[in-house]
């Protein structure tokens, strides 16, 4: 049976590892896979047709190129505007599924009740999808085991044991297309986009939309040596860093102060400019551990080099 579910995955520069994983997102059947192609330096197009990715009988697979660089959230609604059916599941380039794991979140939204569903989402340096049991993950049992409502952000790499309201989810969502084309994603933010996701989901969370964590095979992040640029993040180097960094605070104060209400339901009550100050200066805790892993990588990379000459 051929699921009623368009998947929407935006692109920039990295069509080699999307081609890597693109046979993960065909696996339970959906009906329609649309890649927006955020105008590449070479065409997706070209990459899939080298790589010789193929969509199963009964899914389309279509691929929609930008004319010029528009960005994360206006590439998000392009897919969406081109989409054919009442659900719609976001993917990653940088990301794989298990097999079940769409299939699964239909069968929970199809049951009436929720608008939108997601469930793991674990970091992985392996390229190969492999299968992996969520046994033995520590599990959450309520929304506060998830959600950090102070930096706006969420567990996926806890246990659920059971269908758990949220105010927000992470990208790789199955969400109801009525609610998409109703809230939609903001293209004011500007730069990496920071903060678009949540700011689309804490909206539809504070508009009465439920959202959901629920238990299902795992996706993975990929967060190895081939995804070191593209994305949202460009090259690697110091002011690469400083011009991302740059774009988180500007895009956090435009979340905050736009989502006021939304935000003061949520026991902020500080104003935009200082919750941002003093978010960033929590955020700046993390920045040895950040730059550790992408010395480890560009070693990595560099190691793979001298043995691919070799």
């Amino acid at each position: 049976m051929t699921l009623p579910i368009s998947i929407v995955i935006p692109t920039y520069n990295r069509a080699q590892l999307l081609a890597r994983f693109l046979p993960t997102y065909f696996a339970d059947g959906c009906s329609e896979v649309i890649i927006v192609d955020d105008a590449s330096s070479e065409p997706v197009e070209s990459v899939l047709a080298r790589s010789r990715v193929k969509a199963p009988e009964g899914t389309q697979l279509r691929v929609v190129r930008n004319p010029h660089r528009l960005q994360q959230p206006r590439s998000r609604m392009i897919g969406v505007e081109a989409t054919s059916y009442p659900y719609i599941f976001f993917g990653e380039d940088d990301a794989y599924l298990s097999p079940g794991h769409i299939k699964t979140l239909f069968d929970f939204l199809a049951t009436g009740g929720a608008d939108a569903a997601a469930a793991y989402w674990l970091t992985t340096t392996v390229v190969e999808p492999v299968p992996l049991t969520t046994s033995s993950l520590s599990c959450g049992s309520s929304a506060s085991d998830f959600v950090n409502l102070w930096e706006f952000t969420l567990r996926t790499d806890l246990g659920i044991l059971k269908p758990t309201v949220v105010p927000w989810l992470h990208t790789l969502a199955l969400i109801r297309k009525d609610l998409l084309l109703r809230e939609g994603f903001d293209t004011r933010y500007r730069g990496n986009a920071f903060r678009e996701e949540t700011d689309f989901y804490l909206r539809a969370y504070h508009h009465g939309a439920k959202l959901y964590l629920i238990d299902a095979p795992p996706a993975f992040h990929y967060k190895g040596q081939h995804n070191s640029a593209g994305g949202q993040h460009g090259r690697s180097g110091i002011q690469s860093f400083l011009i991302y960094e740059h774009w988180v605070a500007r895009n956090n104060y435009y979340f905050l102060r736009k989502n006021a209400d939304a935000v003061r339901s949520l026991r902020h009550t500080l104003s935009p400019f200082v919750e941002t100050l003093f978010y960033m200066l929590r955020r700046g805790l993390g920045y040895p551990g950040r730059f550790r892993f992408e010395l480890r990588r560009g070693l990595d990379t560099a190691h793979a080099a001298v043995g691919v000459r070799g």
